[in-house]
């Protein structure tokens, strides 16, 4: 995966945005179909993020994401779709160009795929 850095607009750390919101994988363990759907919206993301992208871009991948999501995301695993909301709800509030929320976005689906 790679992420742009300009210049010296290097990313900022997510943990100076959002809040700690940790994955905890113990109660259940994503389906190879809700991997591969990740994997997707992570490479749709991962595609649209440069230093062009608009808010409105954001905004159509991040409904893009939770669509997806509720798809891929069964009962058991519902956590995983409240926290992506709430990392959602953190980039769209954070003062940040919006190639860098869907950074943080991508970054909490990163997370979940490895911790599960």
């Amino acid at each position: 995966m790679i992420f742009f850095i300009f210049g010296n607009n290097y990313l900022p750390n997510p943990n100076d945005y959002f809040p700690n919101v940790p994955f905890n994988s113990s109660n259940s363990i994503l389906s190879q179909n809700a991997r591969d759907i990740i994997l997707k919206i992570i490479n749709q993301g991962t595609n649209m993020m440069n230093c062009n992208t608009t808010d409105q871009q954001f905004e159509l991948w991040t409904s893009y994401a939770k669509d997806m999501l509720d798809i891929a995301i069964k009962n058991d695993q519902l956590q995983v779709k409240t926290q992506f909301l709430e990392i959602v709800f953190s980039a769209q509030n954070a003062n940040l160009q919006p190639f860098q929320k869907i950074h943080f976005c991508i970054q909490f689906l990163l997370n979940v795929l490895k911790t599960v």
